[in-house]
């Protein structure tokens, strides 16, 4: 489904789905890494062999300004208070027109951050309150 075109697209377009659609300022996608384990048998004459064991998968992260809508906050607090609340989010990317170009599918995903903030008493400083959600995932694709 991804469509390949000639420029890169503008990082700056693109929609959140975790159940319920969000509007989100920002989102860091999980770094996609496969551990790699280096194995030498006792009679073997090529050396050092490279094995993939398994991917790590790093955190997604969704930030928004907080406008009291409580869905990222909820969503914690439910698996905080013990209820495996997992789901897959989805992050839609899109064109200048505003046009899917790609999904993000990001399976299995399980609150293990919340953060609402920093406050900050200085009127010059200016900016939103903001409010931040940290998941781990079981599983991207991107298609």
């Amino acid at each position: 489904m991804a469509q390949v075109r000639d420029r890169p697209y503008p990082a700056t377009g693109f929609t959140v789905d975790i159940g319920v659609e969000l509007a989100c300022s920002e989102v860091e996608l999980p770094e996609l890494q496969e551990v790699i384990v280096e194995y030498r048998a006792g009679d073997d004459k090529a050396g050092v062999r490279l094995l993939p064991v398994q991917p790590r998968l790093g955190e997604l992260v969704l930030r928004r300004g907080f406008d009291g809508d409580l869905a990222l906050y909820s969503w914690w607090r439910a698996v905080a208070d013990g209820t495996p609340d997992v789901r897959n989010v989805v992050i839609t990317i899109l064109d200048e027109s505003r046009t899917e170009v790609a999904r993000v599918m990001l399976r299995g995903a399980l609150p293990s951050a919340y953060r609402l903030g920093p406050l900050n008493a200085d009127a010059t400083a200016g900016g939103a309150l903001m409010e931040s959600l940290a998941a781990r995932v079981v599983d991207v694709a991107i298609e």
